[in-house]
């Protein structure tokens, strides 16, 4: 009999960790050891105790002893911490000192590929899971703290993208009196700070302090306007069914899996009311095909570093700052919540394949060009083309949300 370590029910056969019952018992003894040699945190020690208990059930019950990565007591606050510390752990499992306390002979040359594949289980696990830890903000906090994202939006092609969100955020509050406007990714207050110097009710959220400070410096303190850290992941500070419009117009464009764009849509339609508005930005695939790997000859090295799949929808890892998708992968992550789309609408259109030719423009000729990217900027044939997108939706249920939200069943 063996016992089976995976990361979930849908990890592929070729990644699970299969052991013998007694080759179950040295790798967790081995954990066990090594965990002895660090401090932890009361949620570090719950993992701990969940890996002694399972060489506990393999004693009593040899092959039994199977368990999911998923299964573990991870709590999502810390997840990143916890992961690490685990994977330290792992690490320090591995040396000969540890291999020493075992009070019996081991074929280290068996072992090891264990730990070190159980290393690698708990990387996925970290990113499985996780919440945007450390190493990710690093990249982040590094991009924002030396780009002048308020300059970008300043521009002549800057101020398509703008001007496009703005007409869109006005139609939405239509009608609506003294709303409450929750923007998660504020960034420097494009947007958060004109509406609440229009006397609207506005909280900003955002990732990256750095931001926040150039934010606040543009207040006068008159403004209905609260400024906080936070992650679009994790919005437990708000409650559900709170505001009457929600801006996602950023967080989008740095989050990597499925599961963290579906986590972040997910707690943005939560703390919004029924029949409110959720505004949500994306970074659209193709120009970067069209404009970086073909444009600027870059094909080559893209795939060599295999950066594209076979059918060209670019790979980003948190290094690469943007993640880039298709129409069908947003139509997808709305159909996971309570919401009707009511457009899908191209932000910038064409501008930024012409972006000297924009910022040249005089102020007639840039009207004219606003004249016509309004007219075309809601033809769906035209969408993925734009660099950037936004999703307007309409929240449609909050029933989902007072059973279970759709952030726990993730």
């Amino acid at each position: 009999m063996s016992n089976i370590i995976r990361l979930n029910d849908a990890a592929p056969e070729n990644e699970w960790l299969s052991m013998s019952n007694q080759g179950t018992d040295c790798f967790l003894e081995l954990l066990l050891y090594a965990a002895e040699d660090f401090e932890q945190t009361d949620n570090q020690k719950e993992l701990i105790l969940f890996l002694k208990d399972q060489k506990e059930i393999n004693e009593i019950a040899p092959g039994t002893a199977d368990f999911d990565l998923e299964e573990m007591p991870w709590n999502r606050d810390t997840i990143r911490e916890d992961s690490l510390f685990l994977q330290s752990v792992t690490e320090t499992a591995q040396n000969g000192i540890t291999f020493a306390m075992l009070p019996y002979e081991v074929n280290r040359e068996i072992v090891l590929p264990w730990l070190e594949q159980f290393a690698v289980m708990i990387g996925k696990m970290m990113h499985h899971i996780g919440h945007l830890g450390k190493k990710d903000m690093n990249y982040l906090e590094e991009y924002y703290n030396n780009y002048d994202e308020e300059g970008r939006l300043l521009s002549r092609h800057g101020q398509v993208e703008y001007l496009t969100t703005m007409r869109y955020i006005e139609e939405c509050l239509k009608g609506i009196s003294d709303p409450g406007i929750l923007e998660v990714g504020a960034g420097t207050g494009r947007y958060s700070v004109t509406l609440a110097k229009q006397g609207l009710r506005v909280t900003a959220v955002d990732l990256i302090e750095h931001n926040l400070d150039i934010l606040r410096a543009k207040l006068d303190g008159t403004e209905p306007i609260t400024a906080v850290q936070g992650n679009a992941m994790d919005l437990s500070r708000f409650a559900d069914d709170t505001f009457d419009l929600t801006m996602l117009l950023g967080p989008m464009y740095h989050l990597y899996t499925k599961e963290d764009k579906h986590r972040a849509l997910s707690e943005a339609v939560r703390v919004t009311k029924t029949g409110g508005y959720i505004l949500v930005a994306y970074c659209m695939n193709e120009p970067t095909v069209i404009q970086y790997v073909f444009g600027l000859n870059n094909l080559h090295e893209v795939m060599e570093l295999k950066m594209i799949t076979p059918d060209w929808h670019c790979i980003s890892e948190p290094k690469d700052l943007f993640e880039l998708v298709r129409t069908e992968d947003i139509t997808e992550l709305d159909e996971a919540v309570p919401v009707k789309r009511i457009k899908l609408v191209a932000t910038d259109g064409a501008t930024n394949y012409k972006r000297e030719f924009i910022d040249a423009m005089d102020d007639e000729t840039f009207g004219k060009w606003m004249d016509y990217h309004f007219t075309i900027c809601e033809r769906q044939d035209l969408i993925g083309a734009s660099h950037h997108t936004l999703d307007i939706l309409k929240k449609t249920d909050s029933s989902v949300f007072g059973k279970k939200s759709i952030v726990e069943q993730c």
